[in-house]
């Protein structure tokens, strides 16, 4: 099964987690391919990072270089900021064509303080937009390079790879052209 990784990291703990979370599922046989996500405008304040999340604003996405139509599972990551996911992924799951797509989502976190809101106003949104939810994970960021540990939380997830036929996208697509 082919999986796209799109994920926005501010201090690293996310991109470590996705990190692992794409060797894991190649080692199953299967395709891969992270992208991060890239504010045009970012602040590079974690304080106004939390301002802008808290008020809703999506962060406006580059997203030539962002073409999902031939992976079948999308892995949405965030970390949670002021009680909900970050501007960076809003932007992302408000621009792109998820109709009919399945969908997961990791979000990693710090206090834990809304981690369970965040969740389900991201799976919310993207339902909204056509995606089916899958999956859904938390990770607590101070863990995200504990390798047992995501194996552990996102056990279900890595067993979505089951024997599935692997059936990787074009070399353009795959290089990212």
């Amino acid at each position: 099964m082919n999986l796209a990784i799109l994920f926005y990291s501010f201090s690293g703990n996310t991109k470590a987690a996705v990190e692992y979370i794409k060797k894991g599922w190649e080692e199953k046989g299967s395709f891969c391919r992270l992208f991060q996500l890239k504010p045009r405008k970012e602040t590079t304040s974690f304080l106004g990072q939390c301002f802008r999340t808290a008020r809703r604003q999506a962060a406006e996405i580059e997203l030539a270089d962002l073409d999902i139509t031939s992976y079948e599972l999308i892995l949405f990551a965030s970390p949670v900021w002021a009680l909900t996911y970050t501007p960076a992924l809003r932007g992302a799951v408000e621009k792109l064509k998820l109709k009919d797509k399945k969908a997961a989502i990791v979000l990693t976190y710090g206090s834990g303080a809304g981690k369970e809101r965040a969740r389900k106003e991201l799976q919310q949104d993207l339902e909204a937009k056509g995606a089916k939810v899958v999956f859904s994970g938390l990770l607590r960021g101070r863990n995200c390079c504990d390798r047992d540990y995501i194996k552990r939380e996102l056990a279900s997830f890595f067993k979505m790879v089951g024997n599935a036929p692997v059936a990787q996208p074009d070399r353009a697509q795959a290089s990212g052209a």
